[in-house]
């Protein structure tokens, strides 16, 4: 768990009257008849069995993207999240771009992330044309899901005059961002940047898990039983990424949150 998440946590639990106790994994000794609440990160196979055991205790289970009630047909986190962070990506690095020549790279799964970057890059730039060569059809997606992957796809994209790329979870090592830095690109990612020379790293685009941990903490238990993580920015470099930009994407997160601006299913 993260320092900005536990100590949300840490704060939630004071104003509720609870008493704080923290571990690094789940057992049946921490959990007494006098337990309230329980968080946890990931599905756990055990957990069932632990609603069962003390059905008083409610049970958070923090997931990409989201944080859930403990549900006996709890599924897997929605591909939503996903969906709607590629096509934010695509249309930051819309107005990052000279020329509109952006792309990305992705993990395999979820695959739809692929065409939801390409259409947040279209609600950016339209056709995305450039006016000189290399001409290519930007937006462009290469997928990776190793460091060696991530650094031949920066090298093809390269090759195709792709000045900004998104980064997609777990993806932006030391050697992907330096090698982005020794031809020139403009990085986003999904995660926060390692150490990146001056004008790499222009942001990252986060879940706020706090803001899902006090809506569904606060919410009534019977009433909610997922909270989505809202977008976000940070690691935000405000030299390559103004104000005004970083504002258009902040409106776009809350248009694809009210459904005003939707990702389209692949067709």
């Amino acid at each position: 768990m993260d320092e900005e998440l536990a100590s949300t946590v840490a704060e939630l639990a004071e104003a509720s009257g609870l008493v704080l106790v923290t571990a690094a994994e789940l057992t049946p000794q921490l959990v007494t008849g006098g337990t309230r609440r329980v968080i946890v990160e990931g599905a756990d196979p055990g957990l069932a069995a632990l609603a069962e055991e003390l059905p008083q205790v409610e049970i958070l289970v923090i997931q990409p993207g989201q944080i859930d009630r403990l549900q006996p047909d709890l599924q897997a986190p929605s591909k939503d999240f996903e969906l709607r962070r590629a096509f934010s990506a695509g249309y930051a690095s819309s107005l990052l771009a000279p020329e509109w020549r952006i792309g990305a790279i992705l993990p395999p799964q979820p695959a739809e992330m692929q065409s939801a970057f390409i259409q947040g890059g279209v609600f950016g730039c339209g056709l995305c044309n450039p006016p000189y060569p290399p001409f290519a059809e930007y937006p462009l997606v290469e997928i990776s899901q190793s460091e060696e992957g991530t650094l031949l796809a920066l090298e093809a994209l390269a090759l195709q005059g792709v000045s900004t790329v998104y980064l997609g979870e777990n993806l932006a090592t030391q050697a992907a961002v330096q090698a982005a830095a020794e031809r020139g690109m403009l990085l986003l990612g999904a995660d926060l940047p390692p150490v990146a020379p001056p004008g790499t790293w222009a942001a990252s685009i986060r879940p706020d898990l706090p803001a899902a941990l006090r809506t569904i903490w606060e919410a009534d238990a019977n009433t909610v039983a997922s909270a989505a993580a809202p977008l976000r920015l940070q690691s935000v470099d405000p030299d390559v990424f103004s104000p005004g930009r970083q504002d258009d994407v902040e409106r776009l997160f809350a248009q694809l949150e009210s459904g005003a601006v939707r990702v389209l299913p692949d067709s």
